[in-house]
């Protein structure tokens, strides 16, 4: 009996150790997890501050000439930022505090960030620790100013000769220089058939940007503007008034609302996929409103800024969106394409059909973005949820036909009013239908339109209860 109770006290021992040391080693991964997620929280936090840093940088220097920083005797003389392998190879030796204020940035990652005087590149002075790393920024693949090769860049961006230009201690073409200048005049009248920039520096660092006025003094006629995508900043008024370009290329990072304003006679301006558009306004336009005479736009990324191409670009027969923008801004083709016959939108540049075809990304038309231009057939994409106020209305008599999904929630105020041809409203194979879809309609969303029949979900109604008809609804 006594040998017996010893083996189950044995094994009652064995047991509890057992069970102790599997107890451990579940809490030990379970804390390796716990911090691995804390960490990992804690990077995308910072990561998030980094590319809302450096992109609000980008335009506050642009706006005033200035890096956002506290002041400037507080900086970090050397790279001391974690891990080397995430540094800007183009990086100066300064870095210094960023001011978050300026910028109107909320931090996500309490730490303080600087920023790089000559890169605009930001970092955390807390690094994250994370697998054998301390990660002062995200892994980026930085492109060496002296490596050409990593950059897919078109020939015309490694050829074009920066020995013409002159630059600023930044990297910024602030004109012609000299000897360019002597060995043109007295010959000729500040007339360029072409400005072509370059990429690289003739001793092979990048060209960061173009200052204000560089070109104020002359114009381009009857060649094109080529801007490559190395350049992060057009600042404004680049080019004299009364410049007849034939075509307007730019993949610059950040262009000034009034970088092109004097260009006013163009027939195709294309923007490339690293470019942003900024923001214009109803009362005064957007960066291209001037550009009368406008027949192609075409836009190979996702950014294009509220009234971009509004008011003067009334000849616009085709647009390419080549991207995958998930929304088109207020007002940004507002007017744009009126006079077509008709205006016609494409996602394929060899596209010749004689339609509209919008990008599937899109999930929003805000106010006034097509209002008053000149589309026959609104195809709506299958992931658009909302179409703003006033987004279609207008089309100058050339909408016949308008196309909704069985996915869109809202039809905006007076979204596709004043089309006096309108007479198709369209949900699948179901004619002149509202989708059971939609939970909001404006108020006149179709009114002064020629619809002589329409079926409406029960229920639904605009919010003071009137008819966005011009008939009576059958509701179903």
């Amino acid at each position: 009996m006594k040998k017996l109770l010893s083996q189950e006290k044995g094994i009652t021992i064995i047991t509890v150790t057992t069970m102790i040391i599997v107890m451990m080693l579940i809490m030990s991964v379970m804390v390796y997890y716990a911090r691995n997620s804390i960490q990992m929280e804690s990077f995308q936090g910072m990561k998030a501050d980094i590319v809302e840093l450096e992109s609000k940088a980008l335009l506050y220097y642009v706006e005033n000439k200035a890096v956002p920083l506290k002041s400037t005797s507080e900086y970090i003389d050397g790279f001391q930022f974690g891990s080397i392998e995430f540094k800007n190879p183009n990086d100066s030796e300064r870095y210094y505090l960023v001011d978050e204020s300026k910028l109107g940035v909320t931090k996500a990652y309490d730490t303080d960030y600087y920023i790089n005087e000559k890169t605009l590149t930001v970092y955390a002075s807390n690094p994250i620790k994370m697998n054998g790393k301390e990660y002062g920024r995200f892994k980026e693949d930085f492109v060496s100013f002296s490596d050409t090769n990593n950059l897919d860049l078109p020939a015309w961006a490694l050829s074009a000769s920066a020995e013409n230009f002159s630059l600023d201690s930044n990297n910024y073409i602030t004109g012609f220089n000299q000897a360019f200048l002597d060995s043109h005049s007295p010959t000729w009248n500040h007339s360029l058939n072409s400005l072509i920039i370059p990429a690289y520096t003739p001793d092979g660092k990048t060209i960061n940007g173009i200052a204000a006025g560089a070109f104020a003094d002359y114009t381009v006629n009857n060649g094109p503007i080529k801007i490559p995508s190395t350049v992060k900043i057009v600042s404004s008024n680049i080019l004299g008034s009364g410049s007849n370009p034939t075509e307007l290329y730019c993949d610059a990072n950040v262009i000034d609302l009034h970088a092109f304003s004097n260009i006013e006679n163009i027939p195709k301006i294309t923007l490339g996929p690293n470019c942003q558009i900024p923001d214009g306004n109803e009362a005064s336009g957007g960066a291209f409103s001037n550009c009368r005479n406008l027949k192609t736009i075409v836009i190979e990324g996702s950014s294009i800024g509220k009234y971009t191409f509004s008011k003067n670009c009334t000849d616009v027969t085709d647009i390419y969106f080549l991207g995958n923008p998930t929304t088109i801004p207020e007002g940004a083709f507002y007017s744009c394409g009126k006079n077509a016959n008709p205006l016609k939108i494409h996602t394929n540049i060899n596209s010749t059909q004689n339609e509209c075809v919008f990008p599937d990304s899109i999930i929003t038309f805000e106010n006034y973005c097509f209002m008053d231009s000149g589309i026959a057939t609104i195809n709506l994409p299958s992931n658009t949820r909302e179409v703003g106020r006033n987004a279609f209305a207008n089309m100058n008599g050339k909408l016949t036909t308008v196309k909704l999904n069985s996915n869109l929630k809202t039809i905006g105020e007076s979204a596709f009013n004043y089309n006096a041809n309108l007479s198709q409203v369209n949900t699948g194979a179901q004619t002149n239908t509202i989708g059971t879809s939609v939970t909001s309609l404006g108020i006149n969303s179709f009114k002064q339109t020629r619809l002589t029949t329409i079926r409406v979900p029960r229920g639904l109604q605009t919010a003071d209860g009137s008819n966005p008809f011009p008939i009576t609804p059958t509701y179903y």
